[in-house]
């Protein structure tokens, strides 16, 4: 997670933050540069990308393989973030304007989840060898930490919580 200030910077340009529960099918969007690199006539490049989609599910607990026992409030998406826009901010709003857009949360990955849908098992008995066919669907889904669950973080650097730090800049919507 990133906060910026610095001279020169106007408070009113960072995205407000808004943690309240979002619901599913709520409408979000990120960017960031997920294999933003390429080149140009040899010269290299950076592209920003953008996704869109909605929140698929909102669970208050949500354990993902990169940390086993930690499991974090989470937005499941519609959208698979690919690497390189973990960090990146999940916002609500409207994307066509600045002003219009919220902090809904931050992109930390994806998740698969799968069903086995078919299994057929078939022996042969001279060789003593038994073949088994497993079919299975698969889900894939992006993850986000939810706002609300990063603004209780203490900051030495902030001189505070995160929410603490926002609220003061008035970049902190609470309904």
């Amino acid at each position: 997670m990133q906060v910026a200030q610095g001279p020169g910077i106007p408070a009113d340009i960072a995205f407000p933050w808004f943690p309240d529960p979002h619901q599913p099918l709520t409408p979000v969007h990120t960017f960031g540069y997920a294999h933003g690199a390429h080149y140009v006539r040899g010269e290299p490049k950076v592209i920003q990308r953008a996704f869109a989609g909605h929140i698929v599910s909102a669970p208050d607990e949500l354990e993902i393989p990169a940390r086993p026992g930690s499991p974090f409030a989470a937005f499941e998406l519609s959208f698979v973030p690919p690497p390189g826009l973990s960090g990146a901010p999940l916002l609500s709003g409207d994307y066509r304007s600045l002003r219009g857009q919220r902090v809904a949360g931050m992109i930390v990955g994806n998740n698969t989840t799968a069903i086995q849908t078919y299994q057929s098992k078939e022996r042969i008995e001279e060789t003593r060898e038994t073949t088994i066919v497993e079919r299975y669907d698969t889900l894939y889904l992006g993850v986000a930490v939810q706002a609300a669950s990063n603004l209780q973080m203490s900051s030495a650097m902030l001189g505070g919580t995160v929410a603490e730090f926002l609220a003061a800049r008035q970049r902190l919507v609470v309904r």
